[in-house]
């Protein structure tokens, strides 16, 4: 598939925006109504060349679409049975929408020829754009400049198309569209590949419904957040999952998830290239440590989007959180037909904090009286192979922990599936969905994936199927943690994070020295070690007793940012003799570098003693602005990748969310008799430094502080180094 290279550079031109200069608000459902609500449709290349896009096209809406359909194409007078025009200009009426099935070189004259028409929405198939590279981006950028002049939007291009099963309507050159039940559900789906989104649209094929599949291509002019805007406005829309490789305009992608949240619409992201192949090598730890993936979570959670990490999951996420409402309690209930399954479920829950407590005696009782008595009546129930046969051991167990008002959800674990009763189970236990309370889960153990009954559960409304009992209860977890997080984000300010255009540094763009970073940190608010500039010996000496042995010795030069690695920095120096020696084997190190270093001094510096290292950086993302991120210090944050990372700036609450999501938080509590850290001092750097990289946006690249010194009392960073870019000063030596 070519180089790294190559394959960054297709990334790059696929994501970039066809012109950057065009700054605008996201377009809503109105502003698309030509697209998403056409009455009449020009198919221009449309034809009756076997499998031809074209003919795709005018075959996957004919039979089902109520509108008019207008193919388009001089060779011919009808096609597929329709009257077919030579141009677009010759055609009766003005289309809503026109899609183009030509080759790309002749895309541009015909998207000229369709705004001159007045057509209100373009749907452009054709590649050749800016995935080739420079000459395709200056095409696609015309494109982007017409939508512009005329308010004509355009799909595309390079793009699969869209198709609203509610109205029969397949805008799309998939042959297999038009043998598909057309199923009308309240997802919508919205997808920058074409191919990975219409995988998902062929669940229609086992009964699951959606409200509309909308892929971008290229998004010359329409893209995901557009997209995703225009569903929240959608009222047979609920939920909305939503593939992409990446996001062009990344404020416009924040705002329209703030939006889906505010209308309570769950939007559930699989974020594709992961990999941050294409993210610049980074001066400093925290730099290395935040790639492009990181930057999306962040943005995620800061907007409440639910993030799977597996295609499978995608769906059944986001079909769950379109029918589940808030919950009511954090406990989750689990049935099963044997004891296998239910212990499955258990460690699983287990694995993933996710309490299943014990029923009431009222529904114990209840349960107890429904299966036999050799089963287990308690959470997760074991109802035993006799369920089998008798569905109401499924029915009364459900109703039993609907009625329960420690549970919030309910799991039910379906191990068999059998010609003569699966079906008749299948209908009881949706019929009791559809009267119950709680959300209702039900997880198909069976590998025969399309067994007996399976069919009702995926055509089902009331409930949610899953084929994986760990994507089950994750999805609970992530259903959970939305409805906690939501008030909270809700509460935050609208204002856009990042992007403030502030500046706070002079001079070329460059490393600051130790000395000059921790000076910047004082001033906002974080505790540095005490520490003193000198050029001799003999002040070292001075500095050193004024300090209080022992100290620590470091040369202070923006040419060295990586002390221990170029042999400048001594620690533990307990008295004069040891000082000397120090001083000689730091400037000896100093000599041995091949470049000589800008050297402001030698630093002594107070011996701070702590308890715990941590490290806190920011990095600033071309995209999405000022990251903050903390984490264990020292080898530990790359050995066991434990880093929590969110958009600058955070507040208290979020800071110390970052911090309890740790995997060695219970290390600052207290562990195995060491002593507990002030977690709180730890949570007020990562404030202080997360609105010092807010305010410095477009002048700071990175700071990073590893490590800060946690003890009982405090935080102290006993190193620091920043990493500016030009701006105003603030900055000076004293």
């Amino acid at each position: 598939m070519g180089s790294s290279e190559e394959k960054k550079k297709i990334f790059e031109n696929s994501c970039r925006p066809a012109q950057t200069e065009i700054e605008r608000e996201n377009y809503g459902f109105q502003d698309l109504r030509c697209l998403l609500q056409p009455r009449n449709i020009a198919v221009i290349g449309a034809s009756e060349k076997e499998h031809s896009f074209g003919s795709n096209t005018i075959q996957n809406l004919i039979a089902t679409f109520e509108g008019r359909i207008y193919p388009v194409n001089p060779k011919h007078k009808k096609i597929h049975g329709l009257k077919a025009y030579p141009s677009v200009e010759s055609l009766p009426d003005v289309p809503d929408c026109a899609v183009l099935a030509i080759p790309g070189a002749a895309v541009i004259e015909e998207c000229e020829n369709c705004a001159n028409k007045g057509v209100g929405a373009l749907i452009i198939y054709s590649s050749g754009f800016a995935e080739l590279g420079d000459e395709g981006v200056v095409r696609q950028r015309r494109l982007t400049e017409i939508s512009a002049e005329t308010g004509m939007r355009i799909l595309g291009p390079n793009c699969i198309g869209i198709a609203i099963p509610g109205r029969g309507m397949g805008l799309t050159f998939m042959p297999s569209y038009r043998d598909m039940p057309q199923i009308s559900g309240d997802i919508g789906l919205v997808s920058q590949s074409g191919a990975m989104g219409y995988v998902v649209l062929q669940a229609m094929q086992r009964g699951i419904g959606f409200s509309r599949y909308l892929t971008t291509g290229n998004a010359a002019d329409v893209d995901v957040a557009d997209l995703i805007n225009a569903l929240v406005d959608d009222p047979e829309t609920k939920s909305i999952a939503c593939m992409f490789e990446g996001v062009a305009n990344p404020h416009r992608f924040i705002a329209a998830t703030r939006r889906a949240l505010e209308a309570g619409k769950p939007v559930v992201v699989l974020k594709l290239g992961r990999s941050d192949v294409a993210s610049d090598a980074a001066k400093s730890h925290t730099g290395a440590l935040i790639g492009v993936f990181s930057a999306y979570r962040a943005v995620f959670d800061r907007t409440g989007v639910v993030m799977v990490e597996d295609f499978e999951a995608l769906l059944e996420t986001v079909t769950f959180l379109g029918r589940a409402g808030q919950p009511r309690s954090k406990g989750v209930a689990v049935l099963g037909p044997s004891g296998g399954a239910s212990i499955l479920a258990a460690d699983i829950a287990s694995d993933l904090g996710i309490s299943l407590p014990q029923p009431s005696v009222a529904a114990r009782a209840r349960i107890e009286a429904s299966i036999p008595q050799f089963g287990y009546a308690g959470n997760p129930a074991d109802m035993t192979a006799e369920s089998v046969r008798k569905s109401e051991m499924y029915t009364e167990t459900i109703k039993a922990y609907d009625s329960d008002p420690s549970y919030g959800a309910i799991v039910v674990a379906m191990a068999s599936a059998h010609a003569t009763v699966s079906h008749a189970r299948a209908e009881a236990i949706c019929e009791t969905a559809r009267n119950a309370n709680l959300p209702i889960c039900v997880v198909w153990l069976n590998e025969w994936h399309q067994g007996p009954g399976s069919e009702v559960y995926d055509s089902s409304s009331e409930l949610t199927i899953f084929r994986s009992v760990r994507r089950c209860l994750n999805t609970i977890n992530a259903w959970q943690h939305y409805y906690e997080r939501r008030p909270e984000l809700l509460a935050r300010s609208a204002e856009e994070p990042g992007r403030q255009n502030r500046t706070l540094f002079s001079g070329e763009p460059g490393i600051l020295s130790e000395s000059q970073s921790k000076q910047l940190l004082n001033r906002h608010g974080v505790h540095t070690s005490r520490g003193l500039l000198v050029n001799t010996v003999q002040d070292a000496v001075l500095a050193a007793k004024e300090i209080g042995f022992p100290v620590v010795m470091k040369a202070d030069s923006v040419d060295l940012p990586h002390k221990s690695e170029a042999g400048v920095i001594r620690l533990n120096i307990q008295d004069v003799d040891a000082l000397h020696v120090a001083w000689n084997e730091i400037m000896e190190a100093i000599g041995r570098v091949a470049i000589k270093p800008r050297l402001n001094g030698i630093l002594i510096q107070e011996m701070v003693r702590g308890d715990l290292e941590v490290m806190v950086g920011t990095k600033r993302d071309p995209q999405f602005g000022q990251l903050i991120i903390c984490g264990l210090g020292g080898v530990m944050v790359e050995l066991l990748d434990d880093t929590s990372v969110a958009l600058a700036p955070v507040d208290k609450n979020e800071a110390l969310r970052m911090i309890k999501s740790l995997k060695g938080y219970k290390l600052l509590t207290g562990f195995r008799g060491k002593p507990a850290v002030d977690i709180d001092a730890f949570a007020d750097v990562i404030c202080n430094i997360s609105k010092l990289a807010a305010g410095a946006e477009d002048s700071l690249e990175e700071i990073d502080i590893n490590p800060l010194l946690l003890s009982r009392e405090a935080a102290v960073a006993v190193d620091a180094l920043v990493v500016t870019r030009e701006g105003e000063a603030e900055i000076h030596n004293e």
